[in-house]
């Protein structure tokens, strides 16, 4: 799927006109991702009651116990959690911001991101998808660090539960912001070459 320059233009132009843009997250992303918790959850339990009837049932038991372990335990609670605190990105002129029932969650000056990034991940051997973010300058992760107004325990949780693979200067963004994650991407790295520039802000 390619980039819509047409939309990226669009949305451009409004956080020029009205100085912000917001992008909530899917419903229909937080639920999908909720029932595809549920249907792991169901396979974990069937690997279990069936393992004595399989060639390997230790193995079966183990999968099943894993499926259960993290999808069950960890990523249903996790998905209802994000359905009642919906996040939505901020895109503003002097940067963005993460926030979930208007706590901000993470927050960045365009001055203290060195880059965004899209990422390809292929979970389980399922077909991939893009995941994006930013990476923070050294001064970005010092803010970071010392910001005791930014919630990082729920970012890093968020992360950990979203992706697995978390790097003190990587920031990466909910995967179930509303939209095309190409044109949100094309839409973030063209801001922040905008504003990031001298005397821009």
């Amino acid at each position: 799927m390619g980039v819509d320059t047409g939309r990226v233009r669009q949305m451009s132009e409004q956080l020029r006109s009205t100085g912000m843009l917001v992008i909530p997250e899917s419903p229909m992303r937080l639920w999908g991702s909720l029932l595809g918790c549920v249907g792991f959850t169901v396979v974990g339990v069937v690997l279990i009651l069936t393992s004595n009837q399989s060639s390997s049932p230790l193995l079966h038991l183990l999968a099943g116990i894993a499926s259960i372990g993290f999808f069950g335990i960890i990523g249903i609670p996790g998905m209802m959690r994000k359905i009642i605190l919906r996040s939505r990105l901020v895109v503003t002129p002097e940067g963005l911001r993460l926030e979930r029932r208007n706590i901000v969650n993470e927050s960045a000056r365009w001055t203290d991101i060195a880059e965004f990034f899209g990422q390809e991940v292929a979970p389980g051997g399922t077909r991939a998808q893009l995941v994006i973010g930013y990476i923070l300058t050294p001064l970005g992760q010092q803010m970071r660090h010392q910001d005791s107004t930014t919630a990082q325990l729920s970012q890093q949780i968020n992360e950990a539960a979203d992706r697995g693979m978390g790097k003190e200067e990587r920031v990466y963004l909910p995967s179930t912001l509303e939209g095309s994650k190409e044109d949100l991407l094309a839409l973030l790295q063209q801001t922040h070459q905008f504003y990031r520039a001298p005397g821009r802000v």
